[in-house]
């Protein structure tokens, strides 16, 4: 298939449709993609760019990320089982890259009406009030 002949509507749902049913593959990245899209990693990073904003890898992170939110809004599974679901191997490295896509870690997904902002301050002065008791 020719990559420069496919419309950017096209290319758009192909890309989505063969993103989505990988994605809980932990392997699946962009050389499978390109090579799934019938292109090479230049042409497919080129067009992502082009429509996306955002690199081919970049674009593969953010759907995984948006499918871990809406499976932990449902409530129906744990943090643990989502990172699996959506690709990640890691924990740890499904946590900070969460946290740095949403503004929050993934436990807090759901919540009612949390004000992230004074969540994540109250967080990064924690460990401060330890130092003022001990100056006291």
């Amino acid at each position: 298939m020719n990559a420069s002949i496919i419309s950017g509507k096209e290319f758009t749902e192909r890309l989505n449709a063969i993103t989505d049913a990988r994605l809980a593959d932990h392997r699946f990245g962009v050389s499978a993609l390109a090579r799934e899209m019938e292109m090479s990693r230049f042409t497919l990073h080129r067009k992502v760019r082009e429509i996306f904003h955002e690199s081919a890898s970049q674009y593969i992170s953010h759907k995984r990320l948006n499918l871990a939110r809406q499976i932990l809004l449902d409530r129906k599974t744990s943090v643990t089982k989502t990172a699996t679901l959506c690709g990640f191997r890691s924990l740890t490295y499904f946590d900070k890259c969460f946290h740095d896509y949403f503004g929050y870690p993934p436990g807090e997904t759901g919540k009612p009406s949390l004000d992230k902002k004074e969540t994540t301050s109250k967080r990064k002065f924690k460990h401060l009030k330890k130092w003022f008791k001990f100056l006291k």
